[in-house]
């Protein structure tokens, strides 16, 4: 008869021969079993044999005989017997199974952007990030996993976990645009979580209305204990960004020389997005089309107005304390 043992962290083949026949020399016995019951017993033909004493692996099970000779007085671990201590003594393996997202081959979503009402910014984290299950029984679902055999299964199985993990690290990232640094500062969980603090880019312009920048930090390590999930992940990235000045932008006290180019205003003027004056020039002869008519039926006299020759277009209206100037 055959009992199974199931391989934890710390075990060795020879305190396990110690417990079971009261002699830790007799290690090869049950690794004789094993490899024997492996061979011929169906129902154990997947199981992993034993090739080397000091090569076991934790969540691996073992077949041992259920009703050994045991000697009448057991024996304390030593280097007497039919085998040496040390070939037998080193603590099971844990087997790490990792999941490693490279963020370009994979097309996986790490763009970022922002929108104001002046420019956009375009971040990008480029690289690849490795993450690992860490735990209570990782290195037993591990090693299931493994001695399945089956591909897609495992897959499955570790996109489960590392997904969610991937999620916590690439999503809410925030952006914002230091114009008096000529910098964007970009805050992620996947460096907030190692305890790092937000990563600050240098932007510079290629064009007038265009900066850009890049980053690559050391690669990152850290421990994460989320929503009851614990992993390690390691983060050897780039970040990028973008600065996008919009063409019909208003500018209010923005250093220029921080945008790399020199045009012809003054940092104190406001530029007005041509779209504004069309609409007030519009507004402008509604206006003074229907102030002309109601003046020329109610008999309200204007403070001054001259009329171009020939049409009723004033080259000036005054109205209280506004100047309205329309297109000639």
């Amino acid at each position: 008869m055959t009992m199974r043992y199931y391989v934890h962290k710390g075990d060795c083949l020879w305190d396990i021969s110690f417990r079971y026949l009261k002699d830790g020399a007799r290690f090869r016995e049950i690794s004789d079993y094993h490899n024997n019951a492996i061979k011929t017993l169906v129902q154990f033909k997947d199981f992993m044999p034993i090739d080397d004493p000091n090569l076991i692996y934790i969540g691996q099970t073992l077949l041992l005989p259920l009703q050994p000779n045991l000697p009448t007085q057991p024996r304390l671990p030593s280097n007497n017997g039919t085998g040496k201590r040390h070939e037998a003594s080193r603590p099971a393996a844990g087997i790490d199974l990792k999941v490693v997202y490279d963020l370009e081959e994979h097309n996986n979503p790490t763009h970022y952007q922002v929108k104001t009402p002046d420019y956009t910014i375009d971040a990008k984290i480029t690289g690849k990030i490795t993450i690992e299950h860490l735990g209570l029984n990782q290195f037993k679902h591990n090693f299931d996993l493994i001695m399945n055999k089956n591909g897609v299964m495992i897959e499955q199985n570790l996109s489960t976990f590392s997904h969610k993990a991937f999620k916590d690290l690439t999503q809410n990232v925030k952006m914002i645009y230091d114009p008096e640094k000529s910098n964007v500062v970009i805050s992620a969980p996947i460096t907030s979580m190692a305890k790092i603090g937000s990563t600050t880019v240098t932007v510079q312009a290629v064009s007038p209305t265009l900066l850009v920048g890049q980053l690559k930090p050391q690669p990152i390590t850290a421990t994460v204990e989320k929503d009851r999930r614990r992993y390690k992940y390691t983060a050897d990235i780039e970040f990028k960004a973008e600065v996008t000045f919009h063409p019909n932008r208003g500018i209010q006290n923005e250093p220029i020389k921080d945008r790399g180019f020199s045009p012809n205003i003054s940092k104190d003027k406001a530029l007005k997005p041509a779209t504004i004056n069309n609409f007030i020039t519009a507004v402008s002869l509604v206006i003074m089309g229907v102030l002309a008519w109601q003046f020329r039926t109610s008999g309200v006299t204007m403070n001054y107005c001259l009329r171009h020759p020939g049409i009723g277009i004033p080259t000036k209206l005054f109205i209280k304390d506004k100047t309205f100037i329309p297109d000639a």
